[in-house]
This record gives structure tokens, C-alpha cells and sequence, in this order.
């Protein structure tokens, strides 16, 4: 419970309600703020001091407008199939009662084997149960029916390509559960006939069935896109009847299902679907928390989708994958991905594992002697040992764990885990401010010393020849289309082919955001030195007793230093995403790559040859200029021109 003082003055932050939890941290940085403001008045501050108390303000404001807001995410992301959305109802509390006790339970949300659902779901709190859908724009809906009529129309024809990895089938089609909506929107769903002995037959087709009367491919495709009826399908939101003879549980699983198959004749196919339920999701009273159980990855998780949520301060991601082979090939990637992107702390802080393991999985675990675990709880640590080792091998240690079984357990346990993993990020912040309030005391309390001005000076010396050392940002190899170029040729031939015919635009092969991955990991590679030497100095510094008053300042530089790197880092994936997106939009070389598809060519080598000329050609040398030029820009913003401001100006 807060303590509440009536006298409060609130001239900087936005006063928070009395029952916010963490008021009493925000007050403190507010006053610590004013104190600033009021230092900075009086004082006629040289440059240093200047650049310092700036620097604490910022911290304050950073600090404070993170817990000023109440919202947080909790984000699955794992392979198709691997049981999130499971684990996302049993944590919601979206299930009906089991009959049997190691039965899987009922979900409201519909589950499989994988590949069902047809897009990203988020679940939050509202007035009742709702179900509200943001739907794919008809051009890309009219893309996907072309993709999986011009796979009907061709069946039969397979085409094989040598490639570096094997053969690899060029067929035209979408995923299966865009294939499934699809059908059901146009009344075209495949059925099951059986002889006359009742025994199950081979499906019947009517698509293959109407693109046999069809006189052509383009035919077919207008005849299946008139079906869909997208004129039609506007409606976008819809709420629980009360007079309902459904309860709202089974009213909400048979919306879902109806909206996800494509069975709902006044919704088109949804892009996203965000579920209300009238109440917490996660029974957190005191915050606003929404569920995400992002669509299931397949081959890759370098996606957009994924990277926002990691991204996201105000978001945990956790990273899902089944016992046996915990933590799974996307998460192993993707973390390493992000390790070598220069996100170790973020993986330490906001992501985490969740291991879905099955009945008598654990139990089978054996030990060192091969005896086989006395319990699943010796298993899970046995298990948890093994997967702390592999990632202790690329580098990431302490990545919070836990082990959920969708059968047996309860949820309460694994919910007081993730409750446990939100407070921590909010109290980083809390102490977060301490610091810094206790910083600026410092800071105003002994700044006219003569200790502290000669600590100072040194200090600012050091800053100083660091500067002059690393005057420009360093010439190195900036292209970033290696990345892109390396990754096509690892990811499934028909998603190559997708993206291409999107100009690159596509959420399982995003060309731009790839692009922009490259320029990510290529700016952490070229500033390495230039990071860690700035580390190395200040700790140096540390480590000098005669320079003790200003320890508190050091201690403060090393933390923003952190912060602005990654703020460049961040700003140099922007970029890399955005400099080369004009001129490949309108370039013919997307429809040249796309008619390679099924032609009997090595298709994925085929593409990456044609964008590698693409990029290395003289036309395209004023974009490779454009993108030095940017990313030495938001070098001085974000790092050397902040580090400046606390460097004595002669």
C-alpha cells in the first residue's frame, strides 16, 4: 500500500492515481527532477556538468515513463506444433473442466497438430467476451488465391532443382491453413468419400475439379476470388449474446474456430485477432497485460512479428518448445541471432523458456549412471541442465526457465512465474531511479569540492583522447545484403518464392527487415572495439582511488553508454531496412526471380544471384553511400555526440 501525501507537487511527470504500485518510486524521481531543474537555474554550469545533469534527467524521464504505464505483453513464440496455444489457454483460463486426468484439456482457442491457426492471436481484458478481427488487405487475400490455384492447377507437374542443400520441390500453393480458410471462403473445401464397404476413400477435390472445366490459370483464379465474396466480408468485431443458448466459453470457441477456418461468411481472413474476456488474463489486477500467441514459426524466426515483441520493453517473450528436444531449433536460432544482433541483455531480461513436456517425457530422463529419474521434477532438472549447457556454449547464461506439462499441471504455478518475471522488469526500473537520485545528491552535494572538480578534470581528459582516438565512424564492409542473400538460400523454396512475389514483403521472409538485421549485426561487429574500449577505460577509472569522487558519475556513464549503443544499434536497423526499400519496390527484378519458380532451375541460388548482382551494380552505389552516410549520422547522435557532452570544451 502507497503512502499518501496530499501535499505532493507534480511539476514534471504526470501524476499517477494513487493505487499505481509503483508511485512512491515515480514521486522520487519527480522531485529528484525538480531538484535538477532547480541546480540548473542557479548554477551557471560548465559543459560537463552540464552534459551530466542532462544525462541524469533523461535517465529520470526513462525511468519514470516506463512504470508510469501500466501495460505489459506476455508473447509465445515456438514451431508449429509445439503447444503454445495450449499453454496459452490453460494460462488465461480460455479451457473447459477435463473429464480424465491426463487427457489434454479443452480449449476455447482451436488447437492441432499443427498449422491451425491462421494468424496471430491477442487475448486482454474487456467489457465481455469479443471477438475482434483485423483483417488482410484484399490485395494479399487475392495473392494467396492466386498461390493456391496456380498449386491446383499445376498439381502433378513437380518440378526438381539441384540446389546446394538437395533437391528441393518447387510447388506452388500456400500453407496449409491459409489453404483451409481459403476453401471454406470460396465453398470449396475438400471432402471425404467412402466406398461402398465403408472404407475411407481418397478426398474429393471440387477445386481440382473446377480448375479441370477451367480454359486457364487466370480463369480459374477469377472464379475462385468472385467465391470469396470480400465485398461481403466487412464486419470486424463481435460480442457475446447474452440470450445465447451457448455459455460464453463455448460461444467463443465456436467464433474462433468459425472466424480462423474462413466458416464465417461476414469476416474475411483475418491478419490478426484480438480476444476480450471481462477480465484479467492473467489475474494481475494492478496491470494491463495482454497474451500474444504470435503465429507458430516455421524454418525461421528472424521475423518482424518476433522481433517487435522482443524489442518491447513493456513485452516478455517466451520462447516455447517441446521436452525432447529442448529449446528447440527456432529458439536456438533465434537466440543466436539475437546474440550476434548485440542482444545478449535483452535475452537475460525479457525473454525466457518454456518447456512443454508430455507425459512420462520427463520420468524417461536417465543420469550419468543411466538410471531414469525417480520423478518428473528430477527429470525437468536433469532436462534443465542439458539445456543450460548448450546455451552456456553460445554465449547465454541465467535465461530464466520453466517446465509446464499441458496434461497434468496446474496453471497457477507457471502464471506466479511469469507474475514473478514482470515484477523484476518493473523493479529494475525502481532501482533504476534509486541510482540515479542518489547520483544527482552526489552530484550537487559535492560538485564545488576540490577533490571532485580535480577528479572531474581528469576524468574528462580520459573522455577527451578517447574522442580524439575515434575521431570517425570506421570504414569497414557494409554489405549488409549478405545476411539477406544467406538466409534465402536456407529457407523453403516456396517462401523464397512468396516473398518475391511481394516485392519482398512477407512476414516469413521479410527482405527489408533482414536487410535491416544485416545492417544491425554489421555495425555491432565494426564498433566493437570502440564499445568495449570505452568500457575498459571507465572501468579503469573504477578501479582508481583518486579518482573516488567521481566513481558515482563512472558508475552512471557505464550504464547510459549501454543504452546508447543500443540505441544506435536499434537506429542502424532502421535504417538498413528502410535505405534500399524505394528502389527495390519498383525494380523489375522481383518478377524475374518470381518466374524462375518451377521453371527446372536451381530456384533459391537462382534468386540470390540475381539480387547479388542487383545490389553490387553502379546503380546502386549511391544506396551503399546513402547507408554509410546514415549510420555514421546516428553514431554521433546516439553515441559520440552524447559522450561529447561531458567532455570539458577548450
Amino acid at each position: 500500500m502507497n503512502n499518501i501525501n496530499l501535499n505532493e507537487r507534480w511539476e514534471i511527470l504526470e501524476q499517477p492515481p494513487f493505487s499505481h504500485p509503483q508511485r512512491e518510486a515515480l514521486y522520487k524521481a519527480e522531485l529528484t527532477l525538480q531538484k535538477l531543474r532547480s541546480f540548473c537555474r542557479k548554477k551557471n554550469l560548465p559543459t560537463p556538468l552540464y552534459g551530466e545533469v542532462k544525462m541524469h534527467e533523461e535517465s529520470l524521464l526513462q525511468a519514470a515513463k516506463y512504470l508510469s504505464s501500466l501495460h505489459h505483453s506476455i508473447a509465445y513464440v515456438g514451431d508449429i506444433g509445439v503447444g503454445k496455444t495450449t499453454a496459452v489457454c490453460l494460462q488465461t483460463g480460455l479451457i473447459f473442466p477435463k473429464s480424465g486426468k491426463s487427457e489434454l484439456p479443452t480449449t476455447a482457442l482451436e488447437t492441432g497438430g499443427g498449422g491451425t491457426t491462421v494468424c496471430e492471436v491477442r487475448i486482454r481484458q474487456g467489457l465481455h467476451y469479443s471477438v475482434l478481427v483485423e483483417p488482410q488487405a484484399d490485395t494479399e487475400i487475392y495473392r494467396f488465391a492466386e498461390e493456391l490455384c496456380a498449386g491446383t492447377y499445376e498439381s502433378g507437374d513437380v518440378v526438381k532443382d539441384g540446389s546446394p542443400t538437395g533437391k528441393e520441390s518447387q510447388i506452388k500453393g500456400v500453407s496449409k491453413e491459409i489453404d483451409r480458410a481459403l476453401r471454406n471462403m470460396a465453398g470449396l473445401t475438400r471432402q471425404r468419400q467412402r466406398t461402398s464397404d465403408g472404407k475411407t476413400k481418397t478426398y474429393y477435390d471440387p477445386l481440382k475439379e473446377l480448375a479441370k472445366k477451367s480454359e486457364s490459370l487466370d480463369a480459374l483464379c477469377s472464379e475462385f476470388i468472385q467465391r470469396l465474396a470480400l465485398p461481403k466480408r466487412t464486419r470486424r468485431e463481435i460480442s457475446y449474446d447474452e440470450m445465447s443458448n451457448l455459455s460464453e466459453l463455448e460461444w467463443l470457441q465456436k467464433t474462433f474456430k468459425d472466424v480462423n477456418n474462413g466458416r464465417h461468411e461476414e469476416f474475411s481472413l483475418p491478419q490478426r485477432v484480438d480476444i476480450t474476456i471481462p477480465r484479467s488474463p492473467l489475474d494481475i489486477p494492478e496491470y494491463q497485460v495482454e497474451v500474444i500467441d504470435t503465429k507458430g514459426v516455421d524454418q525461421t524466426a528472424i521475423r518482424p512479428d518476433v522481433q517487435a515483441c522482443i524489442d518491447n520493453p513493456r513485452t516478455i517473450t517466451v520462447l516455447c518448445s517441446k521436452f525432447n528436444d529442448a529449446p528447440g531449433t527456432s529458439a536456438q536460432n533465434l537466440i543466436e541471432h539475437l546474440k550476434k544482433a548485440g542482444q545478449s541483455t535483452v535475452l537475460t531480461e525479457r525473454v525466457k523458456l518454456l518447456v512443454l513436456p508430455r507425459p512420462a517425457e520427463a520420468s524417461a530422463m536417465k543420469d550419468d549412471s543411466g538410471e531414469p529419474a525417480e520423478t518428473d521434477e528430477d527429470g525437468y532438472i536433469m532436462k534443465g541442465e542439458q539445456v543450460e549447457l548448450l546455451l552456456k556454449r553460445i554465449g547465454i547464461e541465467n535465461m530464466p526457465m520453466y517446465f509446464f506439462n499441458s496434461f497434468l499441471d496446474a496453471p497457477q504455478q507457471f502464471n506466479e512465474f511469469i507474475i514473478c518475471q514482470l515484477n523484476t522488469l518493473r523493479q529494475e526500473k525502481v532501482e533504476r531511479i534509486s541510482v540515479v537520485c542518489n547520483a544527482v545528491d552526489y552530484l550537487i552535494k559535492h560538485q564545488e569540492e576540490e577533490q571532485a572538480r580535480t577528479a572531474q578534470g581528469h576524468v574528462s581528459k580520459e573522455l577527451k583522447i578517447f574522442l580524439e582516438r575515434y575521431p570517425d565512424f570506421p570504414e569497414q564492409n557494409w554489405d549488409i545484403h549478405d545476411f539477406l542473400l544467406d538466409e534465402i538460400m536456407n529457407t523453403h523454396a516456396r517462401t523464397v518464392w512468396a516473398s518475391v512475389r511481394r516485392k519482398g514483403h512477407w512476414s516469413n521472409l521479410d527482405v527489408h527487415f533482414i536487410l535491416g538485421y544485416g545492417a544491425r549485426v554489421k555495425a555491432r561487429n565494426n564498433t566493437e572495439e570502440i564499445y568495449y574500449g570505452l568500457h575498459g577505460i571507465v572501468q579503469q577509472m573504477l578501479g582508481n582511488n583518486d579518482l573516488e569522487p567521481s566513481h558515482v558519475f563512472l558508475r552512471e556513464l557505464n550504464s547510459n553508454w549501454l543504452s546508447w549503443y543500443d540505441g544506435f544499434l536499434n537506429v542502424t536497423q532502421q535504417i538498413g531496412s528502410q535505405v534500399f526499400q524505394p528502389a527495390l519496390d519498383g525494380d523489375s527484378v522481383w518478377l524475374e526471380c518470381a518466374e524462375l519458380y518451377g521453371q527446372g532451375t536451381q530456384f533459391r541460388l537462382e534468386v540470390s544471384s540475381k539480387l547479388r548482382e542487383w545490389f553490387n551494380s553502379p546503380k546502386q552505389r549511391h544506396l551503399h553511400d546513402l547507408l554509410k552516410i546514415r549510420i555514421c549520422e546516428a553514431w554521433r547522435t546516439e553515441v559520440s555526440g552524447r559522450l561529447r557532452t561531458l567532455v570539458d570544451q577548450d
